[in-house]
């Protein structure tokens, strides 16, 4: 009797609460992290379709001013190229053309090792700012706090259904605890600031933005783009003036991948099942 009793008021639930999480709520929290990153790169297309209208749209409008300007101007360049026969440099240090990952840490960077270095720098004598880890979930993100800013790195795998399909008799358990999940992407949490003080400051580091699309409510989208990694900084308008609070750095060769494997994703369970017979 104490048996029974205890198997309906402590077991079953547990089993039952188990099951749930295994059957409902891990999938739902897979299809969502995963729409993330779908968002993220169909965002990037859009933003940077709009920031192409806007460029032809403006051409057109600045058209007559500049011919205008420019007559005035050429006055002015004529007689200032008499007086200095050299023209002037600019200041700006030539840019990269890749940038192969964030504060010295590649893309693809497997969760173990970058862990390992997060926590190794408090230990460090020559680290002045103090990094406390927020949160940390087993190959999929570290989240970071430093001088007030928050540091969340996000970490890719492809799922066990789409790597099963590449590989014969892959094993669940081995695989979901021994492949490590790599280093894409890191999303940069600020106080709220002024949009043109961020912008200034990462142009001096990485030029001007390839795409801008900011409407006249202060909201919309700078991008850097490399050949491999992307820049986003968002930009949240109030009373007419652009501020931000969060700026992006990605791989695209994860992007890329994150986006092929998404479209097979929910067909994989049927390639397994074809796969079999």
């Amino acid at each position: 009797m104490l048996d029974t009793y205890l198997y309906i008021t402590y077991t079953m639930p547990k089993i039952f609460i188990k099951r749930i999480y295994k059957y409902i709520m891990k999938p739902i929290l897979f299809i969502l992290t995963f729409n993330l990153c779908f968002l993220l790169v169909l965002d990037y297309n859009t933003e940077k379709l709009h920031a192409q209208d806007n460029a032809q749209d403006n051409a057109q409008d600045n058209a007559q001013d500049n011919a205008q300007d420019n007559a005035q101007d050429n006055t002015q360049d004529n007689t200032r190229n008499q007086e200095n026969e050299n023209p002037p440099t600019s200041n700006i240090a030539e840019v990269a053309k890749t940038l192969g990952g964030f504060e010295n840490r590649n893309w693809g960077m497997n969760f173990s090792e970058f862990s390992s270095d997060i926590r190794s720098l408090n230990q460090s004598s020559n680290i002045k700012e103090r990094t406390e880890i927020i949160n940390m979930i087993l190959h999929k993100l570290i989240l970071v706090r430093r001088n007030k800013i928050i540091y969340r790195y996000n970490f890719y795998k492809t799922p066990y259904s789409l790597a099963s399909l590449k590989i014969d008799n892959l094993n669940a358990k081995e695989y979901k605890t021994k492949k490590e999940g790599e280093f894409f992407h890191v999303q940069v949490s600020i106080p709220l600031t002024d949009s043109v003080l961020v912008k200034n400051k990462l142009e001096k580091k990485y030029g001007e933005s390839n795409f801008s699309n900011i409407d006249k409510k202060g909201f919309g989208t700078d991008i850097w783009q490399f050949n491999d990694s992307i820049i986003y900084l968002r930009h949240e308008g109030y009373k007419g003036k652009s501020f931000t609070r969060r700026i992006d750095f990605m791989s695209l060769k994860h992007l890329d991948q994150i986006t092929n494997e998404y479209k097979n994703y929910f067909t994989a369970q049927e390639q397994i099942l074809l796969k079999k017979l």
